[in-house]
């Protein structure tokens, strides 16, 4: 069996690929009890094909978001709106299209009228658009993010960032209805046991009136 020298080692280090910077996309904290309304995040980070630190015409200006729900059964309407970031700036195009258990948002923006001023470092990142979702009676579901068919790119589509392309990562989904992650569990008795309390509770309650 051959060894690899340090010098050898150092060089095949030095001419593997670098790992891809990475844009991201992720849902925060839900709020509401039916509506529900998710906001999404987009991390704007150095280094990616496109973002505020790239020239101009390689800004993130415009975006298709899907989100999936698992089961679709469980959703009974679900939109997708502009927020934080993007709620105060004015689309050249905007359309909303639902499919089978998916909806998507696709918006593009005038990089000339003025670039969207994405956070970097990004931090937490910013919110971009809000979902909002009703589901049916004792329903719950889990929403995700399509790797698919979700993008970035720039106003004029000829650069973009994708999951496949190793320049865009993706959140986790998100479950609804939320509740108290450590809420206690609350304990059930069987038949038997039930019967053995009704009976410890008659038995108590009759010492008592003989006592009376």
């Amino acid at each position: 069996m051959r060894h690899l020298t340090s010098a050898a080692l150092a060089t095949l280090l030095l001419a593997a690929p670098a790992a891809l910077a990475q844009d991201s996309l992720r849902f925060g904290t839900p709020s509401g009890s039916g509506p529900y309304t998710v906001p999404i995040l987009l991390a704007d980070d150095a280094g990616t094909p496109l973002g505020v630190d790239r020239p101009a015409g390689s800004r993130i200006q415009a975006f298709a978001v899907t989100v999936r729900f698992t089961p679709a059964s469980a959703v009974t309407s679900a939109s997708l709106a502009r927020a934080g970031l993007l709620a105060g700036s004015t689309p050249v195009f905007e359309t909303t299209a639902e499919g089978d258990g998916t909806i998507t948002w696709v918006g593009s923006f005038d990089e000339a009228g003025g670039a969207l001023p994405f956070s970097q470092p990004p931090g937490a990142g910013d919110p971009i658009l809000a979902l909002s979702v009703t589901l049916a009676s004792g329903a719950t579901v889990s929403a995700s993010l399509d790797g698919a068919t979700t993008t970035l790119s720039n106003q004029a589509g000829t650069a973009s960032e994708t999951v496949a392309g190793g320049t865009l990562a993706l959140g986790p989904p998100v479950g609804l209805p939320t509740g108290p992650e450590d809420a206690a569990a609350v304990p059930t008795l069987g038949e038997g046991a039930l019967l053995a309390l009704a009976a410890a509770i008659a038995a108590a309650g009759l010492r008592l009136v003989r006592r009376a």
